[in-house]
């Protein structure tokens, strides 16, 4: 068992017999746990990695993310897949370059499981800044048509717009 803020670092392979409670594995080669990673731990992997099943954990693994039954309430970024061989995926946010594989994603009474795939692991930040920029382009439309609605509904509103706002108003219509 791997306890809570435990650091391990190796250049090949690691494997752990029972659980890895909030520690942080790092390997070069792959990560297998026999049974979960649990607690806000951190496991990266230059190839796979194995579990039982991971709950409220970060995984990072440039090959797959194989999980035998339930990914609950954690991030993953795979380089390959994310398999979850007839198990669910609740909550969470996963991204897996070549493609998520599970028996069930999302439930009604869990938090929503966002999956995106096609993403690499390094791309992901990337990606993740990029929706939230769109989402403030979004927002700021919305408050452009809000203001153009309400000049085009009030003429004193437009009458109080500004000549050359006035005639592209008047161009739209």
């Amino acid at each position: 068992h791997v306890k809570p803020d435990f650091q391990i670092r190796a250049s090949g392979d690691i494997f752990v017999g029972q659980s890895v409670t909030g520690a942080h594995l790092s390997a070069g080669g792959s990560v297998r746990v026999a049974h979960g990673i649990l607690g806000g731990a951190t496991v990266c992997a230059s190839n796979d990695i194995e579990a039982k099943f991971v709950e409220s954990s970060r995984l990072i693994a440039n090959g797959d993310v194989v999980v035998k039954s339930e990914l609950v309430h954690s991030c993953v970024r795979s380089g390959g897949r994310v398999l979850i061989a007839g198990g669910s995926i609740l909550g969470g946010c996963i991204y897996a370059l070549r493609g998520i594989e599970a028996g069930t994603i999302g439930s009604a009474m869990e938090f929503p499981a966002n999956v995106t795939v096609g993403i690499a692991p390094d791309d992901v930040d990337a990606f993740e800044e990029s929706l939230k920029e769109e989402e403030k382009i979004t927002q700021r439309i919305l408050e452009l048509e809000g203001t153009a609605g309400n000049a085009l509904r009030s003429p004193a509103a437009l009458k109080a717009l500004p000549p050359a706002a006035r005639a592209y108003v008047a161009e739209i219509l």
